[in-house]
């Protein structure tokens, strides 16, 4: 528990306490829900310039000079804010009239937001609660980095992005790693394991930054509160959010979550009134998304500029030139030293073709009326199993959603819908992308679906809480024409307009956490998610097995992560063999196949040379192997032939878990 206190605390806290620097009102409202995203980016600039400046750079350096940055900026305001004569604490006056009953509509606002956001809490603890380690192949890779940053005290994409924990070869020049430094820090301060830091960000602080980004970014353009809540908890319940786990990938989890307030930040530095504090805060923030999930700039830079469209303000050209150039400063100012290793990122560009080529109609049936797109909690993806068309509960969520959309471009003409048009045209303009970027295999749609590897179901966990928040702005529309059919059918005017208008979006969002919350529901994306983790007490007591018997200096060998035994080295500081795959350069493509060339020697393959030099250089002292696997993941050896080699024997075994020692014949080298 103290570990993912300290996720929280790391991943919340300095961000919140930066928002501070904006005067009370909207913007620092907007600041305060672009709290995580705020400290992912303070993070992104520490570990940007202290290479530069020459300054130690370990996880602890970073978060040291986190803090000292939040507390110049906050010191630099306070003095502003004393010489300007302004209040310290609070805001100028702001236009308009005050609320008769602040600390009821203060409540009121309170319970807006946290049922919402209480649902995202407890689907996560349903979905990722109880788990030894993160779910997916993808969260060893994370786990990887994370540990390699806290063993060789550099928080450096080069230290992170390594094969290894002997003899290590950079893998990549770039990979967005804020996130692992986040989750390090954690770790540092506690001591704890780094898959408890993952998870809390995949269980908790993902759902609630989105509920809560979605709130704020519904309501402060001037949606009622059941609308923002409705919005909310439909960002949530439709959509991959927990989803994205099968893979493991908790920064393509973080990267929606944390664009709407983003977003929202970008807008109001565009329109609001104190352009250039909130468009260095943003522009901070849009380097943060960078460091954090690069390609979900994109969905950023639509839903801002939609956002800034609908902001309810006349249009102040001066101080829209002077937001931007802020926005452009404080993204400078954030990550300007990586920016050379981010353009020259060509290597993670390898992507898949298009699928529909020629087939228009398939592409538009799986972007737009393919029901399994509006599952409850977006599982089983829309190529997967159809189960869920068999309940009665999950068809009626679906068809709630699909009627909801279907009425929802209407808000783009009803002036107070307003505050859902950013989300309807970033719904229309990415489903357009789908579509185009899916049957296309011209050079400009390959190359921008290679951003996200030219997988389909990337795109769609970008943009997923447009789904979500759409079809709240189609609830909202039929429930605008639910309330004039009353009116016609009461003939009174008014008439009850606000109260019916509220039903039908309070009815989709109890629709969507009925659906949901039936196990047949949450059930299968829970099993499916304990089949790529490891399962069982037996692991945690063989990882600290190896902790306890391996050398200083030598290392683990295990088929990477296909049995699940990467996390000895996430979570008991194993040094492991294998790190990260090499993406280009000769040296370090032949430092890998070194490493494989001695795994397989050990293991007794039918096509293995002698490579006894090569364990002796990697120092391998284990072989660790279990008989479950990651689904879809082949292994590379046979359990049979390493259970007969003559270059290990076996030392221990917990259950399924094995763990082999290298013997003086599988280390033997004649040079």
């Amino acid at each position: 528990m103290t570990t993912e206190v300290a996720t929280v605390l790391v991943a919340v806290l300095p961000g919140a306490v930066l928002a501070l620097c904006v005067p009370a009102g909207r913007e620092r409202w907007a600041a305060l829900a672009a709290a995580p995203v705020l400290s992912l980016a303070l993070t992104t600039l520490a570990l940007a310039w202290l290479p530069v400046l020459r300054l130690p750079d370990g996880v602890l350096d970073v978060l040291l000079a986190e803090a000292v940055v939040v507390a110049v900026a906050v010191a630099a305001t306070l003095v502003h804010r004393r010489r300007s004569g302004l209040p310290l604490l609070r805001g100028e006056e702001a236009p308009g009239p005050r609320s008769r009953r602040p600390l009821r509509a203060a409540l009121a606002e309170l319970v807006a937001v946290g049922l919402p956001t209480a649902v995202g809490v407890v689907f996560g603890r349903l979905v990722l609660g109880g788990f030894v380690a993160t779910p997916g192949w993808d969260g060893m890779n994370h786990a990887y980095m994370t540990r390699r940053m806290l063993e060789a005290g550099h928080a450096q994409i080069t230290t992170a992005c390594s094969t290894g924990s002997t003899v290590p070869v950079t893998s990549c020049a770039f990979y967005p790693i804020s996130p692992d430094v986040s989750w390090a820090q954690a770790v540092a301060l506690t001591g704890g394991h780094v898959s408890a830091a993952m998870t809390t960000w995949a269980a908790l602080l993902s759902p609630v930054s989105l509920v809560v980004g979605v709130y704020a970014a519904t309501r402060l353009l001037g949606a009622r509160r059941v609308a923002a809540m409705a919005a909310g908890t439909a960002a949530a319940l439709v959509g991959p959010l927990w989803a994205i786990m099968l893979s493991g990938r908790v920064s393509e989890q973080m990267g929606p979550a944390l664009s709407p307030a983003t977003a929202l930040l970008v807008a109001l530095a565009l329109r609001g009134r104190r352009p250039v504090t909130t468009g260095l805060l943003a522009g901070l923030a849009c380097a943060g998304m960078l460091m954090t999930h690069t390609y979900q700039a994109l969905f950023v830079a639509v839903l801002a500029v939609a956002m800034a469209l609908a902001v309810r303000a006349d249009w102040r050209w001066t101080a829209s030139v002077r937001g931007s150039l802020a926005i452009l400063a404080g993204m400078a100012v954030a990550a300007l030293p990586l920016t050379g290793a981010l353009l020259a990122a060509s290597g993670e560009r390898l992507s898949l073709a298009p699928a529909y080529v020629g087939k228009p109609w398939q592409a538009l049936r799986y972007w737009t009326w393919e029901p399994m797109l509006y599952t409850s909690l977006g599982y089983p993806y829309p190529t997967g199993d159809r189960y869920p068309l068999d309940q009665w509960a999950a068809r009626l969520a679906m068809a709630a959603v699909i009627l909801c959309l279907a009425a929802a471009p209407a808000s783009l003409v009803l002036r107070r819908l307003r505050w859902a048009r950013p989300w309807v045209l970033a719904w229309l303009v990415f489903t357009a992308v789908g579509v185009w970027t899916s049957t296309s295999a011209s050079p400009l749609a390959v190359g921008l679906s290679g951003l996200w590897y030219g997988t389909r179901e990337r795109l769609r966990a970008m943009m997923f809480p447009a789904y979500g928040v759409a079809a709240a702005a189609g609830a909202c529309v039929l429930g605008w024409l639910l309330a004039r059919l009353v009116r016609l059918v009461l003939r009174r005017t008014p008439g009850p307009g606000r109260l019916v208008e509220a039903v039908v979006p309070a009815a989709l969002a109890c629709t969507l956490v009925g659906a949901a919350a039936l196990p047949a529901a949450w059930q299968p994306l829970r099993e499916d998610l304990l089949r790529r983790a490891p399962q069982g007490p037996e692991y945690r007591r063989v990882y600290q097995w190896l902790a306890e018997h391996t050398a200083p200096g030598n290392v683990v060998a295990y088929d990477r992560h296909t049995d699940f035994m990467t996390w000895s080295y996430g979570d008991e500081a194993v040094p492991t063999l294998f790190g990260i795959p090499p993406l280009a350069g000769k040296a370090a493509k032949q430092n890998y196949a070194d490493r494989y060339a001695a795994f397989h020697w050990l293991a007794d393959d039918k096509d293995a040379r002698p490579a006894g030099c090569l364990v002796r250089r990697y120092r391998i002292q284990y072989i660790a192997v279990g008989t479950p696997k990651v689904p879809g993941i082949k292994r590379t050896y046979s359990p049979t032939r390493l259970r007969q080699s003559d270059r290990v024997r076996l030392v221990h075994r917990d259950g399924p878990l094995e763990v082999y020692e290298v013997t003086a014949r599988g280390a033997a080298c004649r040079s």
